[in-house]
């Protein structure tokens, strides 16, 4: 990856303990995360509590809102503290993630 300049991050699915312990390790050693924040709040925000306990570096952030087990709906269609995630983004890539054109446009309208 190095020769390449290419840059590797590990996404989010559902974290078990043993992953858990995994982020922790790779971050001590400069390991990048991308957050997807609809998979943490179906996983019951356990990569957020993570990354206020060990300030985690995200290089990318998979967008979209969640409402009870369901994610990757349009911003503003769930119940997600949106505003929270959009405030970590600083100078990273961010993925409008949903399933339709139709949510891609309202999403990119609420996302500004």
């Amino acid at each position: 990856l190095n020769k390449y300049n290419t840059k590797l991050v590990l996404e989010n699915v559902t974290i078990p303990k043993f992953i858990s312990e995994t982020y922790i390790e790779l971050s001590k050693h400069d390991f990048y995360f991308n957050y997807d924040i609809g998979h943490d709040y179906t996983n019951n925000n356990k990569l957020k509590e993570l990354f206020e306990l060990f300030n985690l570096t995200f290089k990318e952030f998979h967008f979209h809102d969640g409402l009870n087990n369901k994610c990757h709906l349009s911003l503003g269609e769930g119940d997600m503290d949106l505003g929270y995630y959009k405030s970590l983004i600083s100078d990273q890539y961010v993925v409008l993630e949903v399933k339709s054109r139709e949510d891609l446009i309202k999403s990119i309208k609420k996302f500004k």
